[in-house]
């Protein structure tokens, strides 16, 4: 117990916010994560429906939704922040820089999802959607 508490004194000597930066970071990490994988699931969703093919017209519009689920993670993880036990203060700023965060760890996650459903799970998007699109130019 001596040794616990010697290392509890030395990490508080140096970094005495230290638990409660390690805390910020694990719920900025964890909520970004979530959302990332949420909105993996609904992109494989909208393939599923024949959003990303067949009704790619409508498919143009559901995209948008997908937002939701980043506004999701970005309420309940400075939701969560709020609620923890250690007494923190979140100030405007400070839950702006956890949202910012959390749409950074998201934005990462999306960017990978996007590269490997291009190029490996649907390579043929990319041309419907130039297809869709050249149909509507010329429709007027």
């Amino acid at each position: 117990m001596i040794a616990g508490k010697t290392i509890k004194s030395i990490l508080n000597y140096f970094a005495p916010n230290f638990a409660i930066k390690n805390l910020r970071m694990k719920i900025i990490l964890k909520y970004g994560l979530l959302a990332g994988a949420a909105i993996f699931v609904y992109i494989i969703l909208e393939l599923a429906l024949g959003l990303h093919g067949k009704y790619l017209h409508i498919g143009q519009y559901t995209g948008y939704f997908r937002y939701f689920f980043l506004a999701a993670g970005i309420y309940v993880g400075i939701n969560d922040l709020r609620h923890e036990p250690i007494g923190m203060v979140i100030t405007y700023w400070s839950a702006v820089g956890k949202g910012l965060g959390i749409s950074a760890v998201t934005a990462i996650c999306v960017c990978i999802f996007e590269w490997l459903y291009i190029d490996f799970i649907n390579p043929k998007f990319m041309q419907d959607f130039i297809k869709s699109f050249d149909a509507v130019r010329q429709d007027g």
